[in-house]
């Protein structure tokens, strides 16, 4: 079974990271384009799940883009699943694990058919995602910056980190993944890791890194 399309074992590449030219027009490709591969070689449509594990920071619909979800799985880092048949049943904050469903492939947006789109943003920068796509993908493989966040931060960087705990079973209570360094956020971190903030040795096992 491959990352991306569950009922099949292999996907196949159409279009990959760098410039291209399309219809007479080159410009840079963001990501990379993958189909589920069938067993005689053809492609074939099938539901997407998530690469990595992380918290919904975008989904919705774009005219390029097509139907979209963004996953935030690291401090720094989202990934990208764009031209999905239908609308996202997710919604912004919710936690994804590594291999949930979150769509089927499709031919919204702006494509010469259907496919996903798969991206990777590092602090504001594309990569190429090719690297990363059967294995695990490890934030300090890219040098991300792993911030300290302490009681009363805020933002989609402590929304990562509740998310991450509740992937790991140590759920932020009533506060769920608001994005808000609390109490409850507190309790669940000190369970998880003995530490009462979420420094570098503590991201690192939230994200597996070493593991």
């Amino acid at each position: 079974m491959n990352r991306f399309f569950p009922n099949y074992e292999d996907y196949k590449i159409t279009s990959r990271f760098g410039m291209r030219t399309l219809n007479g027009v080159t410009k840079m490709h963001k990501g990379i384009d993958l189909v589920a591969k069938r067993a005689d070689g053809g492609s074939a449509v099938d539901y997407i799940t998530a690469h990595t594990g992380g918290t919904v920071v975008g989904v919705g619909f774009d005219a390029s883009a097509g139907n979209y979800i963004k996953l935030q799985t690291a401090p720094g880092v989202v990934m990208v699943y764009y031209h999905m048949k239908a609308p996202s049943k997710l919604q912004k904050g919710m936690a994804v694990a590594t291999g949930q469903v979150i769509g089927t492939m499709g031919a919204t947006g702006k494509v010469t058919g259907a496919h996903l789109h798969f991206g990777i943003q590092v602090n504001g920068e594309w990569v190429d995602p090719e690297p990363y796509l059967d294995r695990d993908y490890l934030a300090q493989s890219l040098q991300v910056a792993l911030p300290v966040l302490r009681r009363g931060d805020k933002g989609e960087t402590v929304r990562a980190m509740q998310a991450l705990l509740a992937l790991r079973g140590c759920a932020c209570g009533v506060c769920g993944t608001d994005g808000s360094f609390g109490p409850d956020t507190q309790g669940a971190l000190t369970a998880f890791s003995g530490e009462k903030c979420c420094e570098k040795a503590v991201w690192e096992k939230l994200l597996g890194v070493g593991a």
